[in-house]
């Protein structure tokens, strides 16, 4: 009996062995995931992070451009246009009267501010622009605009007004 009672502790000493080597290798395993969980949550911390880091320093730099730009063009731009529009304000506009004659000609009159207007009469106003650094702009104005009691008509002279 003594020989069955070791025997049989002897196997349940094992079993347990063998049971709490299983219960460590469960824990190892359990311990491994979480590591890895924490791995990837970790890294996803930091993908998302840089991310908005990235984002951010985008943000930034656009404003910084246009901060550039800004600057530049208060710099440059700005007073380069500021003179340009003083030599324009300066430019004396072009007018010219066109008035049908009795033999049903057009008489071309060269006018100024106070020439008198008759009914009929067709004026044609040029607005001479200002030459830039390059002299690209030795142009006249094209743009029509309606003034009250004065009809806008294209005629093959160009851009006239007339008078009804």
């Amino acid at each position: 009996q003594s020989l069955e009672r070791s025997l049989a502790q002897a196997q349940s000493e094992r079993l347990s062995a063998e049971t709490s080597l299983l219960r460590g290798r469960q824990e190892i395993s359990k311990t491994d995931i979480s590591i890895l969980e924490l791995q990837d949550g970790r890294k996803n911390e930091v993908t998302i992070d840089l991310r908005q880091t990235q984002a951010e320093l985008d943000a930034l730099e656009s404003k910084t451009e246009t901060a550039r730009r800004l600057l530049y063009e208060s710099a440059v731009s700005a007073p380069t246009l500021l003179a340009r529009r003083a030599d324009a304000e300066l430019a004396a506009p072009i007018y010219t009267i066109f008035r049908p004659s009795a033999d049903g000609a057009t008489v071309q009159i060269q006018a100024n501010e106070t020439s008198a207007v008759e009914p009929g009469d067709t004026i044609k106003v040029e607005i001479p622009l200002v030459a830039d650094e390059t002299g690209a702009l030795d142009l006249t104005s094209t743009e029509r605009h309606e003034a009250p009691g004065i009809e806008l008509k294209a005629e093959t002279a160009g851009d006239t007004v007339g008078i009804p």
